[in-house]
């Protein structure tokens, strides 16, 4: 009896202590499953292209899931419009108990009590048959207003996109100037050593071997501040994507040239068409003339048809027929003629008059505030196309300058400081030409965002 009491306690310490380790198990998965991917990215290094960055950054980006939402309400009010045009169906039913009361029949003199129940079901009907137009502006009204807001969420995934690249072309830029940073830092400790040794050996002078040590510290800061300008690039690149600033990722190197044969006529006229600005305005302007519509419908008359079908008894019908004893019905048309609302409908037309005129405005400024970003975004690719022609023919000298520099110094036929200036020369020329590099994908995205579309090479 004692052995198998110990065997049941064994058996319930083995079950609870599996129920304690499943929900372990159990509660330790809840933990770890990550909600969205993208937010937390695995310990996995990911490489990136500035598509995907865009493609992360419009996912969870507020402003652009505001701009949805936005649009999202936008049309549901276009079904709400279309709701004036269909008919209206009700249903009532009511039951209703009134205190017990007591008459005297007038024909037969006997004395009855009043049922104090009551019965009722009503169906109604009614169509409004015309408004003055209103129902047709109030359409085109929430219409207008659904493509404002398609165009404002086009807009804001537009800009969201421009942002992306921006930063994504800092981080290229920022990483290939540590590179030149690093390079730079590498060559000076080399001209120390150097120094250093032919400064043992008397070959050289003490205040060359200071110059080098000089231009190594230099070269150290500027390393320094390359370094932090990276750190931040990255941590802006995370941020705009919704990561911890600090996740590792790498970026395909793309800091390059593809020209693009471009027209500017035929990008303003582009931009004028497509620009979700302008057709934002353009929406705006929509939405402005359906209000005058509307506001002018409350001068004419208005006509509407109705119809009910009702029952009502003191008891519920056991039958047919007892139900059409007690029933009835009704149809009639109702015409509402305005004569005199105190100058209101007036002053509404008055009021959305000027507010069509002020939307007309705003659709020619944004026109030509399109036109205009677009010429200066245009001017800028083509002055950052010449910079990039200039520079790789300043870097190649450059190099040309302190390879022969490097030689004549080491031949012993010139001094420290010519190799020196020849080398910051070049680390000059490098920089110019990556800031070249990056200023022409900078504008080129500008072109882009100011036109409303990529720009085809």
């Amino acid at each position: 009896m004692n052995s198998l009491e110990d065997g049941d306690v064994m058996k319930v310490k083995t079950e609870f202590m599996l129920g304690l380790l499943f929900l372990n198990i159990f509660f330790m998965a809840g933990i770890w499953v990550p909600v969205r991917a993208e937010e937390h990215p695995t310990s996995a290094v990911r490489t990136l292209t500035v598509e995907e960055c865009i493609s992360i950054a419009l996912k969870y980006n507020a402003d652009a899931v505001i701009a949805e939402k936005n649009m999202q309400s936008a049309a549901a009010g276009v079904k709400g419009s279309v709701a004036n045009f269909l008919p209206q169906l009700d249903a009532r039913s009511s039951y209703t108990r009134s205190p017990v009361e007591t008459f005297t029949d007038p024909i037969t003199g006997l004395t009855r009590e009043e049922d104090p129940d009551w019965y009722t079901v009503t169906f109604s009907l009614s169509q409004s048959l015309y408004r003055g137009g209103y129902n047709l502006a109030n359409l085109s009204y929430a219409r207008a207003g659904h493509q404002k807001a398609k165009d404002s969420h086009e807009q804001t995934k537009q800009s969201l996109a421009l942002e992306v690249k921006l930063r994504y072309f800092d981080l290229l830029k920022a990483m290939r100037l540590l590179q030149v940073a690093e390079e730079q830092v590498r060559s000076s400790q080399e001209q120390v050593k150097l120094e250093e040794s032919l400064y043992q050996i008397g070959a050289t002078t003490k205040a060359n071997l200071l110059r080098a040590q000089v231009k190594l510290g230099a070269d150290r800061l500027s390393h320094i501040s390359a370094r932090n300008s990276l750190s931040i690039a990255r941590a802006n690149v995370n941020d705009i994507l919704g990561w911890p600033l600090d996740t590792p990722f790498e970026l395909v190197d793309n800091l390059t040239v593809e020209r693009a044969v471009i027209d500017l006529a035929t990008l303003i006229e582009k931009a004028i068409g497509n620009h979700p600005s302008v057709r934002r305005a353009e929406a705006q302007r929509r939405q402005a003339k359906a209000s005058l519509g509307m506001a002018k419908s409350g001068r004419m008359p208005s006509l509407s048809a109705s119809g009910s079908y009702s029952w009502g008894d003191s008891d519920r019908p056991k039958n047919l027929e007892d139900w059409k004893d007690n029933d009835s019905w009704r149809i009639g048309l109702s015409l509402n003629v305005p004569i005199f609302d105190g100058f209101s409908t007036k002053s509404n037309i008055r009021q959305a008059r000027l507010n069509l005129t002020i939307a007309q405005e705003e659709l020619e400024q944004a026109k030509r505030d399109v036109a205009l970003a677009v010429k200066q975004a245009y001017l800028n690719v083509i002055e950052a196309e010449e910079r990039i022609e200039v520079t790789e023919e300043s870097l190649a000298l450059a190099e040309e300058e302190r390879r022969l520099a490097e030689e004549r110094y080491r031949l012993g036929a010139s001094f420290l400081l010519e190799l020196i200036d020849s080398q910051v020369a070049y680390s000059t020329a490098q920089t110019n030409n990556i800031s070249a590099l990056y200023d022409y994908q900078l504008a080129l995205a500008q072109l882009e965002h100011s036109v409303g579309n990529p720009i085809a090479p």
